[in-house]
């Protein structure tokens, strides 16, 4: 039997447990129709749009080839990977596609492992969520490890080189301490035959690229470079609204050993190049602690007291700094910039506390993250990267900037 078959007979078990309760959302139709193949259109997409399920796709290759049986205008379908433009197939109705799996056995679920830098944050709380409900929705279990002491990438290491030992996992999903140094441990798990998705943290020697290194399947998240041109981009337009120049900004940043607060700290100056009305007047750590950024800008507006502008790298130093200007009696002349937009930052914008910040999804990030996972193992076709800055929805439709102007089409996720 083909490697191709066995994946498609893998998924028509899987459907006929959970083909009767997602056909029965929308956008499902009422009846069958013909359907000619169109640019970028596959299988998954069509059975998601029309049948509610991407899962529900061999019901459309078992009624297009049964059809084409009787009728050369339609296509054999002998790979449900590889369709064709202009191909004329058979999308069946709800209730023909459940025909097709009514008789067939469960599917064992996809075993997935996650690993963290850190568990007990409502961040990584919200990853592990969007991984286990596409898991429930998809059939897939999930075991979730932390790193401890958090952040610890031996430890991280020592967590993923006990799971590829136990052999209970068909896929990881690797939310990474080191995106370089855990690349050993990826390559473990790979030559022992289970698939890696990566998320949050770029895996290789490259931390500026979306193409996953390594055999790695796909990667789900953003990088630094790319995160930090949103904040350079979020000063700007601050800075447009400061009549006197030129605009002074303090950047609380969270590590600068971290090689993706390296890198947002380059895009920012990058973007600034084109703006040199607008300085940086301070750049300091504040470890992602709101104590601590509330130390640090006070430091700042005493060596800059005409700070115009707060950025960040994490609400919780803002937050911090928003204190701070408080105690300064300077409320509401130095304009506040966060990033992250969980519970606090969103109220933040939302009270008109903060100018704007940007907004991580780490829910769907893990529900992306869970979905690619489950359809890999089962050989389906799968995105090789996914933006987390391109997602809209959770994101309103001009991106993940948030403000005042669009605060009311966003909901936080962490």
């Amino acid at each position: 039997m083909s490697k191709k078959l066995l994946n498609l007979l893998l998924v028509i078990m899987m459907l006929a447990v959970f083909v009767p309760t997602t056909l029965a959302a929308p956008p499902a139709q009422e009846g069958g129709q013909d359907y000619v193949v169109v640019a970028d259109d596959w299988l998954s997409k069509l059975a998601d749009k029309y049948l509610g399920n991407p899962l529900a796709y061999p019901a459309i290759v078992e009624f297009t080839n049964q059809k084409q049986a009787e009728d050369a205008s339609y296509a054999e379908i002998t790979d449900p990977d590889l369709i064709e433009v202009g191909w004329k197939i058979y999308i069946p109705s709800a209730e023909e596609a459940a025909t097709v799996v009514a008789a067939a056995p469960a599917a064992p679920p996809v075993r997935i492992a996650v690993f963290h830098p850190v568990l007990g944050n409502t961040y990584t709380k919200a990853v592990s969520d969007g991984v286990e409900d596409s898991a429930a929705k998809l059939g897939g279990t999930v075991e979730v490890f932390g790193a401890d002491p958090p952040f610890d990438a031996v430890a991280q290491s020592n967590q993923i080189q006990d799971a590829i030992v136990s052999g209970n996992f068909d896929v990881f999903v690797v939310y990474a301490c080191d995106g370089n140094a855990v690349v050993p441990d990826v390559e473990d798990a790979i030559a022992a035959g289970i698939m890696v998705v990566a998320a949050d943290v770029v895996i290789g020697p490259d931390a500026r690229t979306y193409e996953p290194c390594c055999g790695i399947v796909s990667y789900i998240g953003r990088t630094g470079i790319d995160h930090g041109t949103f904040l350079g981009e979020m000063i700007v337009h601050a800075c447009e609204t400061v009549e006197e120049k030129p605009c002074k900004v303090g950047y609380l940043n969270g590590a600068q050993a971290l090689t993706i607060d390296q890198d947002r700290v380059e895009a920012i100056g990058i973007v600034l190049e084109d703006h040199p009305d607008i300085e940086i007047v301070a750049n300091q750590e504040a470890f992602y602690l709101q104590d601590v950024g509330y130390e640090v800008a006070q430091n700042m507006l005493q060596a800059h007291p005409d700070i115009d502008v707060f950025a960040t790298s994490g609400d919780q130093m803002m937050l911090g700094a928003e204190q701070a200007v408080i105690d300064a009696e300077l409320e509401g002349e130095i304009l506040l910039l966060g990033n992250g937009t969980g519970e606090r930052g969103y109220e933040a914008i939302k009270e008109g506390r903060f100018w704007a910040n940007y907004a991580d999804i780490p829910y769907t990030m893990g529900q992306i993250a869970g979905e690619i996972a489950i359809k890999a193992f089962r050989g389906e076709q799968v995105p090789r990267s996914v933006k987390n800055d391109e997602q809209k929805p959770p994101h309103p439709p001009d991106g993940p900037i948030i403000t005042q102007d669009n605060v009311d089409q966003y909901e936080p996720q962490w």
